[in-house]
């Protein structure tokens, strides 16, 4: 009979093969797409700004244009 233990470490074996497969095939979608540079230099854009909130505003833009670039590399338009 396997222990509490036994069942918890496969069960976190089987989870970790399944985000490691799921993170490298998100990675390889989002730099084929161009998602990361797109975000650097949107960030670039939105650090050059004058004041804090207006920083803060275009960086939230850039962080839900990531997102987007990103559903979209995955699923598609």
């Amino acid at each position: 009979m396997k222990t509490r233990f036994t069942r918890f470490a496969l069960r976190f074996a089987a989870l970790a093969v399944v985000l490691a497969a799921t993170s490298t095939s998100l990675h390889a979608a989002t730099n084929q797409s161009g998602c990361a540079t797109g975000l650097i230099r949107c960030y670039n854009t939105a650090a050059n700004l004058p004041d804090w909130i207006s920083r803060s505003a275009a960086a939230f833009d850039c962080q839900v244009d990531f997102a987007g670039c990103v559903r979209n590399a995955i699923v598609g338009n």
